[in-house]
């Protein structure tokens, strides 16, 4: 595809997008958006969100109403609350590895294959 076309096309898609102010974007368009940040500045972080509103909260975080910088796209941002330095007692957090790896077991025999294991991912609460 000549750049020419390519630039076209991209002025087009932008064209679309911007005609739709106010309604909620389908999911590639939300996309499109933030791909071009990501091009613009190598990386999507919070300084490319300006906070409106709190949309609602709950025991594990909340979620705020955020405006993309530079355009008028509204996205919902979760935010997870998250405590450095507490610690689980030792039989605790045995019984918890215990629990999430039963847990693994049990996908693997219905043929589930689960790849993003990591601390993060794994809410325990004693």
């Amino acid at each position: 595809m000549k750049a020419m076309d390519k630039e076209v096309m991209i002025n087009r898609k932008k064209s679309i997008l911007e005609k739709q102010k106010g309604k909620r974007l389908p999911e590639a368009a939300a996309r499109f958006f933030v791909a071009e940040v990501i091009k613009k500045d190598g990386k999507l972080s919070f300084k490319h969100f300006q906070p409106i509103k709190l949309l609602g909260a709950g025991d594990t975080g909340s979620v705020h109403l955020v405006e993309l910088r530079d355009t008028t796209r509204l996205f919902a941002m979760k935010a997870m609350d998250k405590e450095k330095g507490q610690r689980l007692p030792e039989a605790a957090a045995r019984f918890f590895v215990a629990e999430v790896l039963l847990a693994l077991e049990y996908l693997h025999c219905q043929g589930v294959v689960y790849r993003d294991l990591k601390p993060e991912n794994v809410r325990g609460v004693p």
